[in-house]
């Protein structure tokens, strides 16, 4: 549990059980029963993900296929390669990541 801590200020508020607003409309994990990792990332991150946030959220647990985790905001959806992470909270990490980046272009354009 203590890999947890190497992430940024966010993810540090998440492990303390402090509301993180994201700006995702819909989180979609699609993932096999087996897998580690995403089972792992399910259960420790994903209910806290929810406290606070108004997001449509959808797991699948899957016997064939291709894994996935995506996120979408509006018109546009990010797709996470499952194959850079080893780590529960990596995921965790890349999935803050892209909501500040989707924050920051939406701030951006909201000034312009």
């Amino acid at each position: 549990m203590s890999s947890i801590f190497l992430g940024t200020a966010r993810v540090r508020q998440l492990a303390f059980s402090k509301p993180i607003r994201l700006l995702c409309g819909v989180l979609n994990i699609t993932f096999h029963s087996e897998n580690t990792l995403l089972r792992e990332f399910h259960r420790n991150f994903v209910p806290r993900l929810l406290k606070n946030n108004d997001f449509t959220f959808n797991s699948n647990i899957i016997k064939e296929g291709q894994e996935s985790i995506r996120l979408s905001y509006g018109s546009k959806d990010h797709f996470i390669n499952l194959n850079f992470y080893q780590f529960p909270h990596q995921i965790l990490q890349r999935i803050l990541d892209i909501d500040n980046y989707e924050r920051e272009r939406n701030d951006s354009q909201t000034a312009n």
